[in-house]
């Protein structure tokens, strides 16, 4: 990733280039809040009280906002109103009627995707050949452009329920001026390598049309396919890969100690991967030699690292980001790669996972007839203070111990008093240290549920305030 952090730089060369290439994506009026906030600077402004405010107003008016230290330090911050500065800028903006061939390799590099799909069927092709183009709901105005650039194509919305649009191209002989134009306007980044690919198995397909094998395929990518490999073609090149996860051990950990980036794990045969994230990649790396981790967790990877051995994996580093954008790259790699060892599709959370029907029964016939101990009953008590029960279950409660001549002890009613207390204003807070986003339930119970561990567990990371997955922060308080 590129970094440019000089002032004078970005004055001097940066703002000039897209001064000179115009950005047409909703980004251009993040750049044009980007060059108020880089005047301030390079007028020294910055270093003035209300210069510094003016600053602030900018970031909040971008992308996310303020965050984290910022959002708590300067809330009655009032981000500076876009549309006065973009009145005319957005004139302009919409008398663009045809797009650039050198701006469509760009945008192609940073939004699109060549893809080689293995359709279940008996009969024909046994690889589909996909190009999209990932269009953002902020840009959905560039759709139509695109679409007449090309002259061919269709849009679909994104599957994750989002209004975003995807332009796709699946028809084989428009496939072949997607790459004729791209021939001719070269792709600049990492995508040529995929296109590179793209362009081998289309001549394998003239070559061999409905006789094309498997094998061939596979000779032609260079790689194994299976029906259930990630077969999305994205040659991304990781910055690091360690070929034996196994042998490899001592260095990985040591390699990667202190650094926050994005991982991938890769089963060597089948090519399953799993990508994750940390703010201390060792760290989180010796937790996966750790068998006792693994056993007690079951997450889909660990269940492999189990059955498989490390030594048939490879571990690859994606990318090496600051702490604050980890859960954006890793979201960003989940949605380019797809891997399937990943259950949950959102990148840095556990919280809304559901145990399947069949999961949850298992459960129950597990819980028939157990008897617990003292321990046990305590764990739970701890549990349950602040959990709310709806009148109904109240009632019925009510009339059980009624018929049963029922009477609390002294203990009960004293734990009784404590879950009033908890009622009353004590909350469980969980807070991602990555996003700044904060969570609030109103019992440990619920807490516990939604981060998929159990009450004494999260109590233990109350207690010793260590981060849950090196990213939650668990607190209590009114």
């Amino acid at each position: 990733m590129l970094t440019i952090t000089s002032v004078s730089e970005i004055i001097n060369t940066i703002i000039p280039h897209f001064d000179k290439y115009p950005l047409l994506s909703k980004t251009k009026e993040e750049l044009e809040l980007f060059k108020l906030a880089a005047l301030i600077m390079h007028n020294k402004r910055h270093l003035t009280l209300e210069g510094f405010q003016d600053i602030l107003s900018i970031k909040a008016a971008m992308n996310k906002g303020l965050t984290g230290l910022l959002a708590e330090d300067f809330p009655n911050t009032i981000p500076i109103i876009v549309g006065n500065i973009f009145s005319n800028k957005r004139e302009e903006e919409s008398t663009v009627n045809s797009l650039d061939p050198n701006w469509i390799a760009g945008f192609t590099e940073g939004k699109g995707f060549f893809k080689i799909d293995m359709p279940e069927h008996t009969g024909g092709l046994p690889v589909k050949l996909n190009f999209e183009l990932f269009i953002p709901e902020k840009d959905k105005n560039l759709l139509p452009l695109i679409m007449k650039f090309f002259c061919c194509g269709t849009y679909k919305i994104d599957e994750k329920g989002s209004s975003h649009k995807i332009f796709t191209v699946t028809n084989f002989e428009d496939i072949s001026k997607i790459v004729t134009t791209f021939l001719k306007y070269p792709l600049q980044g990492m995508k040529r390598l995929d296109l590179y690919l793209f362009i081998k198995v289309i001549e394998l397909i003239k070559k061999m049309g409905d006789k094309i094998t498997i094998e061939e395929l596979e000779k032609t990518l260079g790689r194994k396919l299976t029906s259930k490999s990630d077969l999305d073609l994205t040659t991304f090149i990781p910055i690091n890969k360690y070929s034996n996860a196994d042998t490899q051990k001592a260095l990985i950990i040591k390699d990667n100690l202190g650094k926050s980036g994005v991982y991938c794990w890769v089963h060597n045969q089948s090519g399953t991967r799993y990508v994750g994230s940390s703010v201390n990649l060792g760290k989180r790396f010796s937790d996966y030699y750790n068998l006792n981790h693994l056993m007690k967790n079951n997450m889909p990877i660990y269940k492999a690292l189990l059955k498989y051995g490390h030594f048939n994996f490879s571990l690859e580093i994606l990318e090496y980001c600051h702490i604050d954008s980890v859960i954006d790259r890793e979201q960003y790699f989940i949605d380019l790669l797809k891997p399937r060892y990943n259950v949950l599709k959102i990148a840095g959370s556990p919280l809304g996972y559901k145990h399947t029907p069949v999961a949850l029964e298992k459960l129950k016939l597990l819980g028939i007839g157990r008897k617990l101990s003292e321990e046990a009953k305590a764990k739970l008590r701890a549990a349950n203070i602040g959990r709310s029960v709806s009148k109904e279950i109240r009632l019925k409660i009510s009339e059980t111990k009624l018929k049963a001549n029922f009477k609390h002890s002294k203990e009960a009613k004293l734990r009784i008093g404590e879950s009033s207390l908890a009622r009353n204003g004590w909350v469980t807070y969980v807070i991602n240290v990555k996003t700044g986003k904060t969570e609030s339930y109103l019992s440990r119970h619920k807490a516990a549920i939604a981060l998929n561990i159990s009450p004494l567990t999260l109590k233990r990371y109350i207690d010793s305030q260590k981060l849950y997955k090196d990213t939650y922060r668990i607190t209590t308080g009114p």
